[in-house]
């Protein structure tokens, strides 16, 4: 059983191939028992969640990595307002929580490198390895 007070959130797109890594590590959690989001794209709504949490682990296909590998950076939500732009970023939503609700959850952002991201459903051999990968890593954490 997960513990109180974590917040996994997995984005991506389930239409294209491996960039729906962070949706399925997320689903995987949520067996455990994590309080789990599994959405299209990062929204601003999110940062009321993540402000609820005391840790948020975020989880996303990243074709800059090896397929196959993962990466966890540490995340800091004291980022220029500028960092909500068009579209939310983990570091925009951590310091949106920060503003707005005076929150600051310890934060992860965990990349899953992956490959195939064209029009699709399914994960290649290389991105199913990185979900189990970042599965393991957000286990070791807690």
């Amino acid at each position: 059983m997960a513990p109180d007070g974590v917040l996994v959130v997995g984005y991506g797109s389930e239409l294209r191939g491996d960039d729906a890594a962070g949706p399925t590590a997320v689903r995987r959690l949520a067996e455990y028992g994590f309080s789990a989001l599994d959405v299209h794209q990062l929204t601003p709504e999110i940062a009321e969640r993540s402000a609820g949490a005391r840790v948020v682990f975020f989880l996303d296909a990243d074709a800059g990595l090896t397929p196959g590998e993962v990466s966890r950076e540490r995340l800091d939500g004291r980022v220029p307002a500028s960092a909500m732009g068009h579209y939310a970023t983990p570091a925009g939503l951590l310091h949106m929580a920060r503003v707005a609700y005076g929150a600051e959850p310890e934060a992860w952002l965990i990349r899953m490198g992956c490959n195939q991201f064209e029009i699709g459903e399914g994960l290649s051999a290389e991105a199913e390895r990185a979900v189990s990968r970042a599965v393991e890593e957000v286990l070791s954490c807690i």
